[in-house]
């Protein structure tokens, strides 16, 4: 930004701009503050420190959304996601959103925790509330300090709906905690063992387990691993495993 363009709000984490806030008042759709945003893009105008932004945030008071950050001719409308409860209300009223989504902790796991890189378009993607509340909900299932455990369960997401990226979100944070030594994914279709792999930020550690003996799987090193396709076998010291 500079003298001639100044955006509305700029939230800073540990001195940096991360978020980006267009207001308009409630006589003009959301959507100018989002072709305010699009034109600072096309301006130039986030760049220098301002390069370092991950969401930006649209509102006319009454209704609200928020976006990933991309560059101008990659910033899409369709993409932009109203926020939704636990119980799939709309929370759109600019004060409401921003207790639930900008307040402390919960825009610091927005831009750090429920973001994904992804390398192969080399573009941001941010969860949907829907795919945030599945994570949340497994976060309280197996950490004991919130009454959960050793519990079991499974997410319901419909064709389309960013199933992958909720079970790669979720592996990570399970294979983060200190009493989890692996965590396996089980596809039951190449594309998505494929597509688990595509949105993965850390290089280097695409391994699968056809190629790991009995005793090196309990052994080696990374801590999340890509699981066979639903009736391949890989043979083991003991025979055929699934």
């Amino acid at each position: 930004m500079n003298r001639d363009r100044r955006g509305d709000v700029t939230l800073l984490i540990n001195g940096l701009p991360m978020i980006q806030i267009e207001l308009k008042n409630r006589s003009h759709p959301y959507r100018e503050a989002f072709n305010q945003i699009k034109k600072y893009l096309k301006e130039g105008a986030f760049r220098d420190i301002y390069s370092t932004l991950q969401m930006f945030v649209v509102s006319n008071a009454s209704d609200t959304r928020y976006i990933a950050t991309a560059g101008e001719s990659d910033l899409n409308e369709k993409f932009l996601s109203a926020w939704l409860d636990e119980d799939n209300q709309p929370v759109t009223e600019y004060l409401a959103f921003a207790k639930a989504v900008l307040s402390i902790p919960a825009a610091h796991r927005m831009v750090s925790q429920y973001t994904v890189l992804d390398s192969e378009r080399k573009a941001l993607i941010m969860l949907r509330p829907y795919q945030i509340h599945a994570v949340e909900a497994i976060r309280n299932a197996v950490n004991p300090y919130t009454g959960g455990g050793r519990q079991s369960g499974y997410i319901w997401h419909t064709t389309g709906s960013g199933k992958t990226l909720t079970s790669y979100k979720v592996a990570h944070y399970l294979s983060q905690l200190p009493s989890v030594r692996k965590v396996v994914f089980i596809v039951d279709r190449r594309d998505l063992e494929q597509g688990q792999w595509q949105v993965r930020p850390e290089p280097g550690q695409r391994e699968y387990l056809r190629g790991y003996p009995d005793d090196e799987f309990h052994q080696t090193g990374p801590a999340l691993l890509p699981a066979l396709q639903t009736g391949q076998r890989r043979q083991g010291t003991d025979g055929l495993h699934p």
